[in-house]
């Protein structure tokens, strides 16, 4: 079986990580992924509207319905300390305290997969993308 050809979707810039590698980071996210980098919590990978993403093949295949589940939606998998620390960091703040459930009007969805062998040591976090500003400015205060 071959791997699938993943395409890059969205416009991007180099960012370095704390290795001082280069990686390409979604233009929308850039200003995320710093300030990220800036309170020490890593992302392993991001993506500014994975349903559009996953729709133009810069995702592995899946089937449609997830096309649309997560079209709009922003992406970070993190590792799970950091994104425990993130939805810690971000519980504190008025405008986020109430998004951080899937219940709530535009409310964020986060999970850490369960296999075989027990949980992933990662967790994904999915967020309307229209919230990267406010995003942005609740890590930057």
């Amino acid at each position: 079986m071959t791997t699938p050809m993943i395409t890059q979707v969205h416009p991007t810039e180099k960012l370095p990580t704390a290795s001082g590698e280069s990686v390409s980071v979604d233009v929308e996210l850039v200003p995320v992924i710093r300030a990220l980098q800036a309170l020490d919590l890593h992302t392993l990978m991001c993506c500014q509207d994975v349903g559009e993403a996953m729709a133009g093949g810069g995702m592995w295949p899946l089937p449609d319905r997830w096309h649309t589940f997560l079209s709009g939606y922003a992406w970070l998998k993190m590792p799970v300390d950091a994104a425990q620390a993130l939805l810690a960091k971000l519980s504190e703040t008025p405008e986020f305290e109430s998004r951080l459930t899937a219940k709530a009007p535009g409310g964020w969805q986060s999970q850490v997969w369960l296999g075989p062998t027990g949980l992933a040591d990662y967790a994904n976090i999915y967020f309307p993308r229209e919230q990267i500003p406010d995003l942005t400015a609740a890590l930057t205060a």
